[in-house]
């Protein structure tokens, strides 16, 4: 019986490498949302900054 106990705890006593992983997970997801919305911000800067000044 108290074999069964260890064996039954044993995926609950890991929350060091649970903690790595949903750091991971959330870094993964910052990485996701934030490269591609500055890679289209920056085009659309780019495009700004390129275009000729009208003259008034």
């Amino acid at each position: 019986m108290f074999e069964y106990l260890m064996i039954w705890m044993l995926p609950r006593t890991g929350h060091r490498a649970m903690t790595a992983f949903d750091y991971g997970m959330i870094a993964a997801l910052i990485v996701g949302v934030i490269v591609p919305a500055l890679a289209l911000a920056g085009t659309d800067l780019a495009a700004t900054f390129n275009a000729p000044i009208a003259e008034v």
